[in-house]
Formats: structure tokens, sequence, C-alpha cells
């Protein structure tokens, strides 16, 4: 889950990074997520993307630890918490990671400094979220998609939301590029 957020400021189309950028690829797809919150949703100034992630800290292969391990060395404010195990009545091991509150708690707490939220996900139970902020007169903009099945975005969060964005819509933004040999 990402968050985006945006301070009430007059400064047009400035990034501020929580840490230095690391690289070349880290500060453009940093830009990227910028360009994407101020173009499609009128933001006026990104100033922090935050990604929220449950990690299995008992595996030995995390396949997420390198994509959070790299969002923090590219300037991304990555909370993470690790997931909890249980066996099931009928025996079945689950495993369990969900950031909701988390997420809930930081947008709350940073209400007061700020005017818009992108928020990428379609998690219903973020409407709640959604309804306080915008009776605080916080914009909400939802990125999801409507375009798989079953769609990712709940019905009732992505009416609520202020803007919907199709994740699908940034595809040519965020996508990597089609290999022209495979394509073919």
């Amino acid at each position: 889950m990402a968050s985006d957020i945006c301070q009430r400021s007059a400064a047009k189309h400035l990034v501020r990074e929580t840490r230095p950028v690391a690289n070349k690829r880290g500060q453009r797809f940093l830009g990227i997520v910028a360009r994407i919150a101020i173009n499609r949703t009128g933001l006026r100034r990104l100033i922090r993307a935050s990604y929220y992630t449950a990690v299995n800290e008992h595996e030995e292969f995390q396949p997420l630890r390198p994509l959070v391990d790299w969002m923090q060395y590219n300037g991304w404010n990555t909370v993470t918490k690790p997931t909890r195990e249980f066996i099931t009545d009928e025996g079945q091991r689950k495993i369990k990671g969900n950031m909701n509150v988390e997420l809930t708690v930081d947008a709350i707490a940073l209400a007061p400094h700020i005017d818009h939220v992108v928020l990428f996900s379609g998690d219903q139970n973020f409407l709640p979220l959604v309804r306080h902020l915008q009776t605080t007169g916080i914009r909400v903009s939802v990125v999801s998609s409507i375009k798989t099945n079953p769609q990712m975005v709940a019905d009732d969060l992505r009416r609520q939301a202020d803007a919907f964005i199709e994740l699908d819509s940034l595809r040519d933004s965020i996508g990597r590029p089609q290999n022209v040999a495979s394509a073919a």
C-alpha cells in the first residue's frame, strides 16, 4: 500500500525526499510518483511517499525485503511490521499482516498539515478514513483498478473518493517498457 501526501503550500512541482536519492533510477521512480500525484490530482507539492507492508521475518527468503530496502534507500518513507502466523481451526497455517491501522493513524496525524491524500489501495476498510479526511476538508484520490477480475477497488471506496485514477491508465508512466522483439 502506498500513500502520497501533499502539504498546504503554494510551491509547485517540488519533491522533498526524506533522504538523498541513491541513484538515477530511484530518482526517476520517485519523480514519476510525484508527477502522477501532481498531474493527475492537481496536487501542488508532494511531501512524502510512503509504502506500508508486512514482512515475514521467519522466512529465509523474503521477496519484499529487496523492494523495501530499495525504497528506503531512494527516499520513500517505508513502514513495516512483522507478519503473524497462526493455525486455523481446520489446521491450516495462515500468515497475517495488515497495515491498515498504521496507514490510518499516520494519515489522521498528518491531516492538519495536508490538503490532499492519494491512496494506492482499493480496500473498503479505508472507507471510514476517506470519509474522515473529507470531513476535515482534505481531498482524497484513490488509485486502483476496476479493469481486473475481480475488481481491485471496492465500489463504495471508489465512489466516495474525490477522484479515482485507474491504475491501468498509468501503465505508460510507471510500467516497464515493452521489448519490441517480444511484443511481435
